[in-house]
């Protein structure tokens, strides 16, 4: 074989593995089959059973498409209908990213996909009243974002729950966060965030776990922390430092996740109503028993 063809093939194989790579690489940016919410509103493609009215964007139907938010200052309303992932590649739900602020996420069912949503390098954003679970890494992940509110958000059977990465100035209230391997998981440089009124449910391996970061786990006394399934304590004090007679829902002592993260007022567990009638009846019943018993004089 000539020199020449030799070197025409070696160009050829080397010209097709850099297509492959580009192509792979600009699969992973951008996805086939994701529905972008344009900078200018629109809806790309604009058959997405998304219906805009101004700046309020409503599911109408089921999505089995990640969606890409490039507008600020929207709301996405799932309307309860589910944006599904299937369980394959490595796509995020919801990605919000640079290019938007100010997004609401909210109403909606989030499954198997990689990351359910992700809110990277943006600020202001909401996510409210969403069910996320069955996500292969995060079921909510921020990174290099700030001023975001994540508040009444079921997150179950996720890898980790929600993790922070370089984030800051955010709130965490009444998620119920559960049977995840990691509730929380945080890495460096996340800090100054604020968990109050969350529900940590079975978390196999921990509830949290952060690495050289310090946030705010509770909302001061007497509004109080969250609830740990795997926290029991004494609840015979109450006041901000746990030393006035009388119980107050809160348990006495601090629950501690690390040297540098505590809360300072975890939450005593609410007993379900079915529960509180039988312990009444019960306790009925004794003093019932215990009157007839006494001797008739």
């Amino acid at each position: 074989m000539n020199r020449k063809l030799v070197l025409v093939m070696t160009l050829t194989i080397v010209i097709i593995g850099m297509l492959s790579i580009t192509f792979r690489v600009q699969r992973a940016e951008a996805p086939s089959g994701a529905i972008t919410i344009n900078a200018d509103g629109s809806v790309d493609p604009p058959t997405a059973p998304i219906d805009r009215d101004g700046n309020i964007y409503t599911f109408t139907d089921n999505i089995n498409d990640a969606i890409v938010v490039e507008r600020s200052h929207i709301i996405i309303d799932g309307n309860g209908f589910t944006l599904d992932g299937s369980g394959t590649g490595e796509q995020v739900g919801i990605k919000v990213e640079s290019v938007a602020y100010n997004v609401t996420i909210q109403n909606m069912n989030i499954i198997d996909f990689a990351n359910g949503i992700g809110l990277i390098s943006c600020d202001q954003n909401k996510i409210l009243g969403n069910n996320i679970t069955n996500n292969t890494f995060n079921g909510i992940w921020l990174a290099e974002s700030m001023n975001n509110t994540i508040s009444g958000n079921s997150i179950k059977n996720n890898a980790n729950g929600i993790f922070l990465n370089t984030t800051s100035y955010t709130t965490f209230s009444e998620n119920t966060i559960t049977n995840n391997y990691y509730g929380i998981w945080i890495e460096t440089n996340a800090h100054d965030n604020k968990f109050y009124h969350n529900y940590f449910v079975d978390n196999s391996v921990k509830q949290v776990w952060s690495y050289n970061s310090t946030n705010v786990w509770d909302d001061g006394y007497p509004s109080g922390g969250n609830y740990w399934s795997n926290y029991t304590d004494v609840d015979l004090y109450s006041g901000p430092y746990q030393n006035e007679t009388g119980s107050d829902e809160i348990w006495d002592h601090p629950y501690v996740i690390d040297v540098n993260n505590q809360d300072n007022y975890p939450l005593v567990p609410e007993f379900p109503t079915w529960t509180t009638m039988l312990l009444i009846l019960i306790g009925l019943t004794f003093a019932i028993a215990i009157y007839n018993r006494r001797p008739n004089h």
